[in-house]
Order: C-alpha cells, then structure tokens, then sequence
C-alpha cells in the first residue's frame, strides 16, 4: 500500500510506526507497541496494516479497545484522525504520505472519556466525519486547569486553544515550514489538517472529498477535486479548480486567495480556519 501509517501515544507523543503487517499492541515485552500500564492487557490488542488500509482487533482485552469512545466487538478499518483507547491509554491514527498529516482533534473537556458525535452527509453514504472531543493530554499546552475548546463561546479561550495546538504543530514539524487549517462545521469541534514543506521548495497539493486527493475533506458541500493548496516564494495560497460551490472570501467568490496567518474564508459552506507554522 502507498500511504503509511502510525499511532501517537497522546500521554508522552510518542509515534510508533505502524511498519508490519500484524503488530500487537499490549503491555507485554514482545509486543511491537508496548505500553507498560496496569489497564491495558498483556496482549491487548492487533493492528492489522492491509492494502485497503489499517485494521484493528481487540483480543479479548479486560478494559477493552475503543474507537471514538465505542468498544470494539470486531474488526474495524480505521481512519486517519481516529482516536483510539486501549483501556484508559489514548492514541491518534496519523497518515504520514506525501508529507501530509491528518491528525485528531485535542478539545479539553470535562469528561476523561473520549466523546464522540458523527455527522452524516446525506448525499453520501460513504462521507460519515467522526469529530473528537477528549481532554487535552499533558504537554500540549501550559494553560493547565483551564477548560479551553475550540469551539467555545468565549473567544479568547477559543483562540488559546487554537494557538496551543499550532505550537504543538510546530514542535512536530521540527522547524519545517507548514500550514494548518482548522474546518469548522457548525457546532461541532473543528477537524484539522496541516502540510508540512520540509525542503522549503515550490509545492502543491489537491483537496477535496475524494481520497485520490492530498488532503481529504468530507462534506457535502466541497466538491470531489475542489481545489490546490500552493507553496512559493515563501507564500501559501488556495486556488479553486472549477468546484460547484467555490472559494469565499468576506462574502466574495474568488478563484485564487493569498493566505495569511489566521485568515478565515470558507470552501463550500465550511468555515477554515489557516495558521502558518514555523514562518
């Protein structure tokens, strides 16, 4: 399979790189990603890495395997951005293919369970987003004991929020230059996407709904090609390539935009949401 694999440990982000095609997760030595805590088994859990994608199976484990905060009861195909818990241990599916990154969704909230919420397209039975919503692991942001979302009425909280997981970003990418763009639909909490420019060269890549792109984005409103994320001269830009329902920006339609840090401008009815990394 082309694209690659790998789970972060969302307690220490630890990455381990999903580079077999049977891996067992567990607490025990011989596992391929072993995690020494008391609630997850000795043999907890096995990814199974196939052509279509990544597989998980919970082996009869005493707390259990959840994704988006359901237990497991048989084998599941992952998506990128998924979270998954063996027991009470948080991990991120991420793709690392083509140098984008697909990454979950930090929110602080209340509950230590993961929560979960779907939104389901109509128009596509296929194109079913699953939103994350779990406590800020340790480390990725110094704003200890304050309850900060990215979707909260309050907006300096919201915009702390923002800026603690560009940081966290910029950290990962090692002092590669990248962009990160948070996609809002209504209520929910944003899902993220970032690319990274690790040679600093003229770069672009596709978006749209479609999993032939670089960047996926599934929502009614944005067409299966929408359009070009662009890197030159040290300036990222969007472009439209004939989607149905465009570009906009400040209520205008426009076929090419010049970002800057923090700008808003909506593809299809979708808010975003672009900050730079390491400029």
């Amino acid at each position: 399979m082309n694209n690659k694999y790998m789970l972060i440990y969302l307690k220490n982000n630890k990455e381990f790189i999903l580079d077999s095609p049977s891996m067992l997760v567990g607490r025990s030595d011989s596992c391929h990603i072993q995690v020494d805590v008391g609630n997850m088994s000795r043999e907890h859990a096995r990814i199974h890495v196939k052509d279509d994608g990544v597989y998980l199976q919970d082996l009869h484990s005493t707390n259990g395997t959840f994704v988006g905060g359901k237990r497991l009861s048989e084998n599941r195909l992952l998506q990128p951005g998924d979270i998954i818990q063996f027991g009470e241990e948080e991990f991120s599916l991420q793709m690392i293919d083509n140098e984008v990154t697909i990454v979950g969704v930090p929110v602080q909230v209340k509950s230590k369970r993961a929560e979960s919420s779907i939104v389901e397209d109509e128009d596509e039975e296929d194109s079913t987003m699953l939103f994350q919503a779990y406590q800020l692991p340790p480390g990725w942001s110094d704003l200890d004991g304050d309850t900060t979302d990215f979707n909260s009425k309050d907006n300096e909280a919201k915009e702390r929020a923002i800026a603690a997981y560009v940081k966290k970003v910029a950290l990962a990418f090692k002092g590669a230059k990248g962009l990160v763009m948070f996609f809002f639909v209504e209520d929910e909490p944003p899902s993220i996407r970032s690319v990274s420019n690790k040679e600093d060269v003229e770069k672009s890549w596709s978006f749209g709904r479609t999993e032939s792109n670089d960047i996926v984005f599934r929502h009614q409103s944005i067409s299966e090609k929408h359009g070009l994320i662009s890197y030159s001269g040290g300036r990222w830009s969007i472009e439209d390539t004939d989607s149905t329902n465009g570009i906009w920006q400040d209520k205008n339609k426009v076929e090419k935009l010049e970002l800057s840090d923090g700008l808003h401008f909506h593809v299809g009815t979708v808010e975003v949401r672009a900050h730079f990394v390491n400029h």
